[in-house]
């Protein structure tokens, strides 16, 4: 029995030393990091506007994961461009993207979790207040002295008593 604990015990130990004790001061954010990060939401936000699939999906690892809110699963930073260049020639023509960091968290110094509220602006429709309609999950790492958009969740927020009801 003592045996037993001992090797768990140093079995946690060293898993502890391996994988870190989640948000230290070695993950504190780097606030050049932060700034970073948040200009490359802008940019996404900034190829929206602009109707350009190719400019959206820049800021994309080569090999991204990118998950609609409907459950679409694009592969790669190509199929983003490709998919997202379909939209805005099409119902998604003209429109504007809000986006609104709510957080940043370095998970590492070179990972962070993203989160953020966004809502489609249709032309005409004033980004004053808008009422976000989802939230996105981003996974962005730095690949030498860039970050980039590794993976992308977009998921729809589902109002108490509906999705069309008030909070």
């Amino acid at each position: 029995m003592r045996k037993s604990f001992t090797v768990i015990a140093l079995l946690t130990v060293s898993l502890i030393s391996v994988f870190g004790q989640g948000n230290t001061t070695q993950n504190a954010p780097n606030a050049a990091d932060e700034a970073a990060i948040r200009a490359l939401v802008q940019k996404c936000i900034e190829g929206w506007n602009k109707g350009s699939g190719e400019a959206f999906a820049a800021q994309f690892a080569e090999d991204s994961d990118f998950v609609v809110g409907n459950g679409t699963h694009l592969k790669g930073r190509k199929q983003n461009a490709s998919n997202h260049q379909q939209i805005f020639d099409t119902f998604f023509k003209g429109t504007r993207l809000w986006l609104q960091v709510k957080s940043v968290r370095f998970l590492r110094p070179d990972v962070a979790l993203v989160h953020t509220l966004g809502k489609v602006l249709k032309p005409g429709e004033s980004d004053a207040s808008p009422e976000p309609e989802t939230i996105q999950a981003w996974m962005v790492s730095k690949h030498g002295n860039e970050w980039v958009v590794d993976a992308f969740h977009n998921t729809f927020i589902q109002r108490q008593g509906g999705p069309t009801s008030k909070p």
